[in-house]
């Protein structure tokens, strides 16, 4: 392969993460240091371009192996070895399994605290104790040592890496400038989308190869080099599309008769595009855009909204629950309706129903056992 006239290997190819010291870059260092074979390892790198930015992994086997053109034992095999990783909880597919796979490096047993992690965190949060014990046959003391356990994990051990942290160093994949005439001119990248060919060496060793393990060795080592540099090319035209889409959506925004974005949800432009939602997120993971505005992540032109006229953004209402619980008299915690009220007086209506999804969805036990909980 080749980029730029350098001589490359195709067997030892890495994805270029543009992001600095980034939870990507921290996952890729140590699987470098690991003995792996090509496949498993390039599977690997791919699978950890898809985790999100709590460090999870939100797609089925399935749904990698078919969006990322990887067999299926590939993708379990590589995501197996990020679990091994640091640090202890990444690539896990929810909270719950991000727990269990810490309590896994326990020097000590944690088989009653991996099953209630992966099935009854939220009968924790709800504080039904005879519930779990009857389920499990354990004992209080068993049911208090596996709580304690589950205390001494961290459900968010991927938030160190934090955007600050790479802002300073950060590029931008996609560059939208205001003309003079006007006109949105957008430009993707090119660190991200390097000129990439095969080196074509490699062919003429192919073809004198007379030893037929040789000539199978160097066959496999070719179709994954086409096949990455397909990858890499498909994902530079994704990300054009979406830069195109981006500047008839948010265009208020980018010519600067406005200061905020318009409500667009990755569903909306995936649609747009003929694609499916994971290859847009997938694409915007970790991108940055600069703009007359100044330079965003890409996840910023995009939210799901609340409301009639979509004044507030899931996210933001994520972030307002959790701010309202800090806030609140550990001695009278608040009930998820008189959070709902809180939430309404400051132009916000949701639900109590909506205000206690949210709770769980944050790990954060109700009112009646955040007390004992805390």
């Amino acid at each position: 392969m080749r980029s730029s006239g350098a001589h490359i290997d195709p067997a030892s190819l890495a994805i270029a993460s543009p992001e600095g010291d980034t939870l990507y870059t921290h996952v890729i260092d140590q699987l470098q240091r690991e003995k792996l074979n090509t496949q498993v390892f390039i599977a690997a790198k791919l699978i950890a371009s898809c985790l999100d930015e709590k460090g999870q992994i939100t797609e089925s086997d399935a749904e990698l192996s078919a969006h990322l053109k990887i067999p299926e034992r590939l993708v379990k095999e590589a995501i197996e070895i990020i679990w091994s990783l640091e640090p202890a909880g990444v690539g896990a597919r929810s909270i719950g399994n991000c727990i269990a796979l810490q309590l896994m490096r326990f020097d000590e047993d944690t088989e009653i605290a991996r099953q209630i992690a992966d099935n009854y965190l939220d009968r924790v949060a709800k504080g039904q104790s005879a519930y779990i014990k009857k389920e499990l046959k354990c004992t209080d003391e068993q049911l208090k040592d596996a709580i304690r356990q589950i205390r001494e994990t961290d459900p968010r051990p991927c938030a160190g890496f934090a955007v600050q942290e790479r802002a300073q160093t950060v590029i931008p994949e996609i560059i939208i400038s205001r003309q003079e005439s006007g006109v949105l001119s957008v430009q993707v990248g090119e660190s991200y989308i390097p000129p990439l060919s095969l080196n074509n060496e490699y062919n003429d060793i192919y073809k004198a190869a007379e030893d037929s393990e040789l000539k199978g060795y160097l066959s496999v080592k070719l179709r994954e080099a086409k096949w990455l540099i397909g990858s890499i090319e498909r994902r530079g035209e994704t990300l054009r599309h979406i830069a195109a889409g981006l500047v008839e959506k948010q265009r208020a925004f980018f010519e600067g008769s406005t200061k905020t974005t318009a409500a667009l949800t990755m569903t909306e432009l995936a649609d747009e595009l003929g694609v499916h939602i994971s290859t847009v997120s997938r694409a915007v993971a970790g991108k940055y855009l600069r703009c007359d505005a100044g330079t965003f992540p890409l996840s910023h032109f995009f939210s799901r909204t609340l409301g009639v006229a979509g004044v507030l953004s899931v996210r933001c209402a994520r972030e307002r629950v959790v701010s309202i619980i800090d806030a609140e008299d550990k001695n009278k915690p608040l009930s998820d309706m008189a959070i709902s009220k809180i939430m309404e007086e400051s132009g916000c209506n949701i639900s109590r129903r909506t205000v206690a999804k949210y709770r769980l969805e944050l790990g954060i036990p109700p009112a009646s056992a955040r007390k004992q909980l805390r």
